[in-house]
């Protein structure tokens, strides 16, 4: 499939450079935008206007879409060659037909390619690519308002985004009216006799129109940050306005409640930042399914930036020490197409599964083995350039590894690598389902505690389906495990509660799937904490709460 889709980019590209070199060669679109090729269209719409009107558009789009000329181009042509108001409709017309065909174009050849690409720079995922379509709606209204903007780059563009062909088509030609107006009306004065101060002054007024309103709009919804970026508080405005202050997630949500907030409380919340565990119950809540995570992310991120990209805040100084730069890498046995990513608390609370998974899948696949920090952590900072800086390295690592899937053990990880890496990520049920390893545990009495990242999806579960006994009870009402977001640094009365409330419940044995939840659980206090894939592999091995960090570097030297 990977294969597919760039060789349609390819094919895309050579296709551009084709036409380029031929046009560099025969010189059509020095013709078609000649003095000879206006007087041809002004004699013919003397004679035959509709004739004329065909000849423009067909033109128009082979220009615009083949030969990528400026589309200013022929809205000074219709304006002279059919006057101010048939120029303009003409003009728009055929501006949509080759929108139409650019987008179609590029739907085709580039989607598959350069979208996940886009996606992982979060604000440009947020801004093209939401799935109400609200936010691409309004950036074609300012691109199309303010004719200033690359139009034929702008269209191809389009086509890899999640906006649906008809609306971009009718909304395309509806906001491309004022500023092909402005043109077609405005060279209409200069060949007028009669009207020529009042068409210059309705061009103008136009002009002015669509430019305010671009700005405006521009202004209010993509605020740009000092470097001329997107600002990051854009996205977070965006993804509350529709909160309508019901109230549920403040319910869902200890620190929304215990704060007095909800999240459309935008001032206070981003106050609060760094106290929110980042646990998604919000979201779950929501009627208007507003991501809260994403919220407080972008809030964090945007308060980094505006402190020269540093964490001003104390109490982190131990995790960024370990994460940043991870200090327990080890990439060794990492040689390998299929390799084992076990994170950073899996082989520190599991080590001798982590041993025994390794070589059951080395003899079995012959998979390597990397310990590494996918990042989440130090991204859940909002520390994004360092989180950029992980992810590279990370992929220039397993490039020259040479591996071709990576198989993980944390949901965490699962989560948080799988939009950011170009190589497969597989959870290890998959892999196990697929290998024809592992045991259906026979305890029918299970009490699974989610781990936060899968809450909303229960991928991670679909995968150890054929693993589990038929019913399985889900524990609800308790938020977190006290660990995420790395929100107990600032909440540490409420992190504690967590594992409490959980403790009070007197559940017989606590099964999960992620070794950070079950450290800990284990470690606050509660009792007969599993986890599943232990269960799965039979090892029969209790988190290691006490020697984690040693495990850590035992590994560091495996």
């Amino acid at each position: 499939m990977k294969n597919v889709k760039n060789k349609k980019a390819l094919v895309f590209a050579c296709l551009v450079l084709l036409l380029l070199a031929l046009n560099q060669y025969f010189g059509w679109s020095e013709y078609l935008s000649s003095s000879e090729s206006l007087l041809f269209l002004r004699k013919m719409a003397s004679e035959n206007v509709a004739q004329a009107a065909a000849v423009y558009m067909i033109l128009s789009v082979i220009g615009c879409v083949a030969l990528a000329l400026p589309g200013v181009t022929y809205a000074i042509l219709a304006g002279l060659i059919f006057g101010p108001f048939l120029g303009t409709l003409l003009c728009c017309l055929a501006a949509t037909a080759g929108a139409s065909v650019a987008f179609l174009i590029g739907r085709f050849f580039l989607k598959d390619s350069v979208k996940p690409k886009l996606e992982k720079n979060r604000y440009l995922k947020q801004l093209l690519f939401d799935e109400s379509g609200k936010n691409e709606m309004l950036v074609l209204m300012i691109t199309r308002l303010v004719p200033i903007f690359p139009y034929n780059l702008q269209n191809f563009a389009y086509g890899i985004t999640e906006i649906k062909f008809w609306p971009y088509t009718f909304f395309s030609f509806i906001f491309m009216i004022p500023g092909t107006a402005m043109y077609t009306i405005g060279i209409s004065s200069f060949a007028e006799k009669d009207n020529k101060v009042l068409l210059m002054v309705v061009a103008l007024f136009l002009g002015a129109v669509s430019l305010g309103i671009g700005y405006y709009l521009k202004k209010k919804y993509i605020p740009m940050d000092v470097n001329g970026g997107i600002s990051k508080s854009m996205v977070y405005k965006s993804i509350v306005s529709e909160c309508d202050r019901c109230g549920l997630c403040r319910k869902q949500c200890d620190f929304l409640d215990s704060h007095g907030i909800v999240l459309g409380d935008t001032e206070k919340l981003r106050d609060l930042a760094f106290h929110c565990f980042l646990c998604g119950e919000c979201k779950t809540a929501c009627p208007k399914n507003i991501d809260g995570n994403e919220v407080v992310l972008q809030m964090r991120r945007q308060i980094v930036a505006e402190n020269g990209g540093k964490l001003a805040l104390k109490g982190y100084g131990l995790l960024l020490a370990e994460k940043k730069n991870y200090l327990f890498r080890n990439y060794t046995h990492g040689k390998a197409k299929s390799i084992l990513f076990p994170g950073c608390n899996f082989s520190a609370l599991y080590p001798n599964t982590t041993k025994i998974l390794l070589e059951l899948l080395k003899e079995k696949v012959g998979m390597g083995i990397v310990f590494d920090c996918c990042g989440k952590p130090v991204s859940d900072l909002g520390l994004i350039d360092e989180e950029k800086t992980i992810i590279s390295n990370i992929s220039q690592k397993l490039s020259h590894c040479e591996a071709e899937e990576l198989v993980v053990t944390c949901p965490n990880c699962y989560y948080y690598l799988k939009p950011r890496l170009q190589i497969p990520i597989l959870s290890i049920y998959e892999k196990l389902q697929q290998l024809g390893l592992g045991h259906r545990i026979a305890d029918p009495d299970i009490n699974i505690f989610l781990p936060c990242p899968d809450r909303e999806s229960l991928l991670l579960m679909e995968h150890m389906k054929s693993f589990l006994p038929d019913e399985v009870s889900q524990i609800k009402g308790i938020q977190c495990c006290g660990l995420g977001g790395c929100a107990g640094v600032m909440e540490p009365e409420m992190a504690q509660k967590f594992p409490n409330d959980l403790k009070e419940r007197n559940y017989g044995s606590i099964h999960t799937y992620c070794a950070s939840c079950a450290g800990r659980l284990t470690k606050e206090g509660c009792h007969n904490v599993h986890h599943l894939l232990v269960d799965i592999l039979k090892t029969g091995e209790n988190p290691d709460i006490k020697k984690s960090l040693i495990n850590k570097a035992k590994y560091k030297f495996y």
